[in-house]
């Protein structure tokens, strides 16, 4: 992670390198939203996300993960944009694709294929976002687990799968 410092008498946005994730901290500041202070956060692609990773930062995918036998786990208030790319499981392990907890996670933009157990998973404390995914090839697509509520899901797609949604008693605020 780089860390970029904003002075106020720069006229233009800091740019950096597509390939890090860049944390740019704007202290007084009024070209942006015109709100001194404020701290923005834009993620790029991020080298090193494996089957199995912890995403505690928002994120953006460079390529295929798979096949898995553990779950990618997308924590509070974080974003994993796949980016177009795919997150496969290995069907012969019981394993999920992405599980999303915490309160506001963030995943969009991509397919996951191929898990024996769930595609995607939203468990924690909800208010989950999931958005642009294909679960394709899963035993279930999207599975929202008990006591994970207002949560989201928006143009999904699930070709293949035994089961397409499951909610059994968790709330799900919309469904687009």
């Amino acid at each position: 992670e780089k860390e970029i410092a904003h002075s106020a008498d720069e006229s233009s946005a800091p740019t950096a390198d597509a390939g890090d994730t860049v944390m740019l901290v704007m202290r007084r500041l009024g070209w942006l939203f015109g709100s001194p202070g404020l701290l923005c956060v834009l993620a790029g692609p991020v080298a090193g996300i494996e089957c199995g990773s912890v995403i505690s930062a928002n994120a953006v995918l460079e390529g295929d993960i798979g096949p898995c036998s553990e779950p990618i786990i997308v924590t509070d208030a974080v974003t994993l944009d796949l980016n177009g790319h795919t997150v496969s499981c290995d069907p012969a392990q019981e394993s999920d694709g992405v599980r999303l907890t915490g309160k506001g996670a963030r995943f969009r933009n991509g397919v996951v294929r191929n898990c024996s157990e769930n595609g995607v998973v939203l468990d924690g404390a909800g208010g989950h976002v999931v958005e642009g995914v294909l679960a394709a090839g899963n035993h279930q697509g999207f599975y929202v687990a008990p006591g994970s509520d207002g949560n989201r899901l928006m143009w999904i797609c699930v070709p293949g799968a035994a089961t397409t949604l499951e909610l059994r008693h968790a709330g799900l605020d919309s469904f687009d």
